[in-house]
């Protein structure tokens, strides 16, 4: 039995709850509907972010903030091209300039590529700005998440006492002792 997720990855604790409540694998079919699927793989065989393989009939590139090519490896924004795409959504001929740019399509996605394996690791609108640090949503999601003895958590950026930007977490515990811990190992892990 399997179960096929598509559009982006889903959570990891969701993915292994699926698991642990059907015995069933996961084929996650990672893709958006201007372009079609563009990579397909197990995202249990390997690392928080792995999408799958990409597939051959259809170019992806990372782009690092300048918007130059970055290196194998390294995370960046995310576009693709495929001969048979569309140059923009249907009504919106603005999205030609956005979404759309020179026959690449940008989803918005972060992410990296390490030989032929496509690795998802959030999107341009959860990278968190406070006070100059920049960092991902997700990331710091996926560390408290996976956390033992938290059981959901979220981040975002809000306003201090004075009036500073600074990112903050919410997150549902099975004891508040617990979060003097999280708190100690996000420091140590994040600075």
């Amino acid at each position: 039995t399997t179960i096929q997720t598509t559009g982006t990855l889903i959570p990891n604790q969701l993915r292994d709850h699926l698991s642990s409540l059907t015995g069933a694998g996961l084929l996650n079919m990672y893709g958006s509907s201007e372009v079609g699927f563009v990579a397909i793989g197990n995202p249990g065989d390997s690392e928080t972010g792995y999408v799958g393989e990409i597939l051959d009939d259809i170019d992806v590139e990372v782009l690092d903030p300048e918007g130059n090519l970055a290196d194998s490896g390294v995370t960046g924004e995310l576009r693709m091209r495929r001969s048979d795409q569309p140059q923009e959504l249907y009504g919106n001929s603005l999205s030609a300039h956005t979404v759309f740019k020179n026959g690449w399509y940008y989803p918005g996605d972060l992410g990296f590529i390490s030989g032929t394996q496509l690795f998802v690791v959030g999107r341009t609108t959860e990278l968190l700005n406070a006070g100059g640090i920049k960092v991902l949503a997700t990331e710091l999601e996926n560390v408290m998440a996976n956390y033992a003895g938290i059981t959901d958590a979220a981040a975002l950026v809000t306003n201090s006492p004075d009036d500073s930007m600074q990112i903050a977490a919410l997150v549902v515990c099975e004891d508040d002792a617990k979060i003097d811990n999280l708190n100690v190992h996000m420091s140590t892990r994040f600075g």
